[in-house]
């Protein structure tokens, strides 16, 4: 493992409300002061737009089943076919 590389250790995971406006932080299930997330699909693979914690727009594909291993803060409505996402959220 890289040196001062830093790990998401989830402690807590909601349903994502996608959304082209609001940040997965503003999401009314983050009660604890998250700061982003790890993308779980429950759903069949599919393109999702994404922002990066550094602030890229970036669309990429998420296999069914997969944890994108990308810390995200928006999960894009427009943009993104898989409707049954869950964040994965911790405090790094």
């Amino acid at each position: 493992m890289a040196q001062g590389l830093q790990i998401l250790q989830g402690d807590d995971a909601f349903n994502i409300t996608k959304s082209d406006t609001l940040d997965i932080i503003s999401d009314a299930n983050n009660t604890k002061g998250h700061k982003h997330c790890l993308v779980h699909n429950r759903d069949a693979g599919g393109e999702v737009k994404v922002t990066t914690i550094n602030g890229t727009d970036i669309t990429v594909y998420i296999a069914q089943g997969d944890v994108f291993p990308l810390e995200v803060k928006r999960i894009w409505s427009t943009g993104t076919i898989p409707t049954n996402l869950v964040a994965i959220v911790g405090k790094v």
